[in-house]
């Protein structure tokens, strides 16, 4: 077995008729279209709607894809509005679970000796959930993007269609905007 085939050459497979190429691109995207979504959605079952979404509208459209861009970008533009398109739709005002995504992030000190630790721990994390939460979508969008999935700021540009210097201009709104809305946060745990 040779190497795995880049995604342009399954691009080209899939416009091609063969449904084994669509397959192997859905395969190799679909745990981070999902994670991607979740990150917006904050519920299992939005996302995993948000993933179903995406890749109808990859196998409806594909064939629209130029390649002006990666055929990632593409596909995590497509999620990106798709999950908005999602959220804003969804009768309730939900938000991104920052306690659930963001792991990586937040360490729990699941044997802190200190139970008020743990519990100013829990209370940063409903904070920052809260404040994540009441983003405007396009600030959301890139800090899930920038500061949550680790993308540079020219791939947060490229996957919303914006250029750099915008990208970069949200960002430093939105980390502006959190830091405000924190501040009560870091008080609280400088006092105790």
């Amino acid at each position: 077995m040779g190497p795995e085939p880049s995604d342009e050459a399954l691009v080209e497979q899939v416009k091609a008729g063969e449904e084994r190429a669509l397959e192997d691109l859905m395969e190799r995207y679909r745990s981070r279209v999902y994670r991607l979504a979740f990150r917006f959605a904050g519920e299992k079952e939005d996302a995993e709607e948000i993933v179903q979404e995406v890749f109808m509208t990859l196998y409806q459209k594909l064939d629209r894809f130029e390649g002006k861009s990666a055929f990632s970008t593409w596909l995590y533009r497509v999620a990106v509005n798709t999950s908005l398109m999602k959220i804003r739709n969804k009768a309730r005002g939900e938000h991104v679970s920052i306690d659930e995504l963001s792991e990586d992030h937040f360490q729990h000190d699941e044997d802190a000796q200190n139970p008020d630790e743990t519990i100013m721990t829990e209370e940063a994390l409903q904070r920052i959930e809260n404040a994540v939460g009441r983003l405007p979508d396009d600030f959301k969008t890139v800090v899930v993007l920038r500061d949550i999935e680790g993308f540079s700021n020219e791939e947060t540009a490229e996957i919303l269609g914006i250029s750099a210097a915008a990208a970069k201009s949200r960002i430093h709104r939105a980390r502006t905007y959190l830091r405000q809305r924190l501040e009560d946060l870091y008080r609280e745990t400088v006092e105790h």
